[in-house]
């Protein structure tokens, strides 16, 4: 058997060891640093679930595009010429050469740097050099992009590989209503400043994703030197000097997960600046 036959093979045994383990709340290390996994989770969730890859905002006028990633294929999130959001994939349809260099921009079209077949910012090819000579009876309209599907919720854009499946509607759900209480603070609605903040971990995505989803277990010991620095007090000082904290809120359900902060005497969210009483 080939090494990446053995490794499919493993990570199969891996993957049904696992969910007898989670019957007594427990799993396998080896869940965050096995390369079958890593595989089957590219091919099985991020190839065929929505994937968040930008907000409206970032795209205020045609031919504005940044530069995204659905796993670790690279995207180009752009909004056309006639306002419609795309999310293409970063790849020439002749040899496979990407066209994006910068993480942000603007452009009518997208030329490839080593054939210079180019594109509109639709998607369509519009030129090929030398077509007549080299390319007797190409069909354009086929060799145009890779075009992955794309629906927006309150104005955050996601984008899904595959066809088939549950719309994003459907596939958020129940989990709309908590999304909304950080996606509809005021009646304007949120506006994305600047380019996306990012932080490179050498971890599993998992480990952020869990991160982020309920474990404020970490923020007492991982955090703790940022708020002594900042208010010279350990972490639970801080917070009793902020005023009652109720509780923090972990929001689970069957596809999605998320964690909130609520203060007893304030109607904010944790994070939030307090508006001056002065204004």
């Amino acid at each position: 058997m080939s090494k990446a036959g053995n490794r499919a093979e493993r990570a199969e045994a891996l993957i049904e060891q696992t969910g007898e383990a989670l019957d007594d709340g427990k799993h396998p290390m080896r869940i965050f640093n096995d390369d079958g996994i890593y595989e089957r989770e590219l091919q099985r969730i991020f190839a065929k679930t929505w994937n968040f890859i930008g907000h409206e905002s970032e795209l205020e006028e045609p031919g504005d595009y940044a530069r995204r990633y659905i796993g670790e294929d690279p995207y180009i999130f752009v909004r056309d010429e006639e306002g419609e959001l795309h999310a293409f994939y970063d790849s020439c349809c002749h040899r496979g050469a990407q066209f994006v260099r910068a993480e942000q921009g603007n452009t009518s079209h997208f030329q490839c740097p080593y054939h210079g077949w180019t594109y509109r910012n639709d998607g369509e090819l519009t030129v090929v050099p030398y077509e007549d000579e080299r390319y007797d009876g190409l069909d354009k309209e086929a060799a145009s992009l890779v075009e992955a599907e794309v629906e927006t919720y309150k104005g955050f854009v996601f984008a899904r590989v595959v066809e088939d499946g549950p719309s994003l509607d459907e596939y958020l759900e129940e989990f709309k209503w908590y999304l909304d209480i950080a996606l509809d603070p005021t009646e304007e609605g949120l506006t994305v400043v600047g380019e996306p903040r990012r932080v490179r971990a050498e971890v599993d995505w998992k480990v952020p994703g869990e991160n982020f989803a309920g474990d404020s277990y970490h923020l007492a010991h991982t955090h703790g030197s940022s708020f002594e620095l900042e208010y010279s007090s350990s972490i639970w000082e801080r917070f009793d000097a902020a005023g009652p904290l109720s509780q923090s809120y972990s929001v689970m359900t069957d596809t999605h997960a998320g964690e909130y902060y609520l203060f007893d005497e304030e109607p904010i969210y944790m994070d939030y600046p307090r508006r001056s009483k002065t204004t």
